[in-house]
C-alpha cells in the first residue's frame, strides 16, 4: 500500500486526484494515516521473518512521509513541516538502531529490547527505497550471491548461512523456496540501482520457471521446480505482475518521472539477441522500444524519437523532446 501510493503519481500525473474526498478527508490526508500506521506498528509481536517485512515497511513509510510533505507543501498545507520532521526522525532512528555495520544488514528490534538478525529476503524490499543510504543499499545487495540467497531456480527466502531460521516447512517464510513475486521484485530493484549483472543473475534463474509451469504459482522451491502440495490448485497468482515490472522497468528500463517525462535506460544482456517491447502506454502515448547488442531505439505513437548506444539514458518529455544523459543519476524509479 505504501509503495503504491508513492508509485502511482508519476504514471497518473496531475497530482493523481489527491484532493478528491475519501472517508470525509482528502486522499493526501488518508495517505498520512497509512504512513502513521506503518511507523507505529510493533514488529516484535510477529514471527522473526515477518518482523523483517516491517523493517522494510518502515523505510517505505519514511519515503511516503517525505512525498506527503511535498504534496502538502504544494497545497499550502501547514502539515508539511511536521510531516518532514517525522520522516527525518524515523529515518534517523532506523539507521541508528537497526543497521548492523559488521553484518551489512538490518536487524530486528523487539519490544523487550532484544536485537535479532534474520537473513530474510524480505529485507531486500529496502533496495528500492530512495531514502536508504547508498552505502547500505550496496552492502545489502552484496548478499545476493550463489550459495547465500541464490539457488538453482531463484532465491532462498532465508539465506543458507542463517541456520537458526532456515527450514523446508514453508517456501516464503522458512528458506527452502520463494514467493515467486519476491525475487522478481528484487531483480527490478537491482536493475534500477544499476547492478544489471546481479539483476540478470536473479532474473535468469526465474526464467527457468516457464519450462515447468503453465502459470505463475504462489511459491516454488529453490532447488527443485516443484510446488508445495497444498498450493497445486492456486493457479491465479497476481505475482506475475512482478515479472512484468522486472522486464518493463528493469530490462527495458522505462522509468516514469513526476514531471510527466519518461526516462529510458535499458539493461541489455547477450542472451536477448534483438528484443522489442511494443505498446507501452504512458500518459496518453504508446511507446515501443527495440534493442540489440549495441543500441536501443525508442518510438512514440509509431514515430521514431531517438536511437542511442547502451550505457546512456534518454529522457522523453511530454512534448516529445529528447534529453540525453550518460548516467541517468537522479532519476525517479517509481512507476
Amino acid at each position: 500500500m505504501l509503495q503504491a501510493l508513492c508509485d502511482i503519481g508519476p504514471s497518473k500525473g496531475d497530482g493523481w486526484r489527491l484532493d478528491l474526498p475519501a472517508r470525509g478527508q482528502r486522499i493526501v490526508h488518508v495517505a498520512l494515516l497509512v504512513a502513521d500506521a506503518g511507523a507505529a506498528e510493533p514488529a516484535g509481536h510477529y514471527a522473526a521473518d515477518l518482523a523483517a517485512r516491517f523493517t522494510a515497511s518502515r523505510q517505505a513509510t519514511v519515503d511516503l512521509l517525505r512525498r506527503a510533505a511535498d504534496w502538502c507543501r504544494e497545497r499550502g498545507d501547514a502539515k508539511a513541516d511536521g510531516i518532514q520532521a517525522a520522516a527525518r526522525r524515523l529515518h534517523h532512528e532506523m539507521e541508528r538502531r537497526l543497521w548492523d555495520e559488521n553484518a551489512g544488514w538490518y536487524i530486528n528490534l523487539y519490544p523487550d529490547g532484544s536485537r535479532h538478525r534474520v537473513m530474510s529476503y524480505h529485507v531486500f524490499d529496502l533496495l528500492r527505497q530512495p531514502s536508504m543510504p547508498e552505502a547500505h543499499r550496496r552492502r545489502l545487495a552484496r548478499h545476493i550471491v550463489p550459495g547465500e540467497f541464490l539457488g538453482p531456480y531463484g532465491m532462498y527466502s532465508i539465506a543458507l548461512s542463517d541456520e537458526e531460521h532456515w527450514d523446508m516447512q514453508d517456501c516464503d517464510w522458512g528458506g527452502g523456496g520463494q514467493y515467486v513475486g519476491q525475487p522478481l521484485r528484487i531483480a527490478e530493484s537491482l536493475f534500477q540501482m544499476e547492478e544489471p549483472e546481479r539483476a540478470w543473475d536473479v532474473l535468469s534463474r526465474c526464467l527457468l520457471w516457464v519450462g515447468r509451469f503453465p502459470y505463475s504459482p504462489q511459491t516454488i522451491y529453490t532447488e527443485e521446480l516443484a510446488l508445495q502440495e497444498h498450493e497445486r490448485g492456486w493457479s491465479l497468482q497476481i505475482s506475475a505482475g512482478a515479472g512484468a515490472e522486472a522486464i518493463l522497468h528493469g530490462v527495458f528500463g522505462l522509468m516514469p518521472q513526476d514531471d510527466g517525462s519518461l526516462a529510458v535506460r535499458p539493461h541489455y544482456d547477450k542472451s536477448l539477441g534483438t528484443a522489442t517491447l511494443r505498446g507501452h502506454h504512458f500518459r496518453d502515448h504508446l511507446y515501443n522500444l527495440r534493442m540489440d547488442a549495441k543500441t536501443f531505439q525508442v518510438f512514440r505513437d509509431g514515430v521514431p524519437l531517438a536511437k542511442e548506444r547502451h550505457g546512456h539514458c534518454l529522457t522523453l518529455t511530454e512534448q516529445g523532446k529528447v534529453r540525453r544523459d550518460r548516467s541517468g543519476s537522479g532519476l525517479e524509479t517509481g512507476r
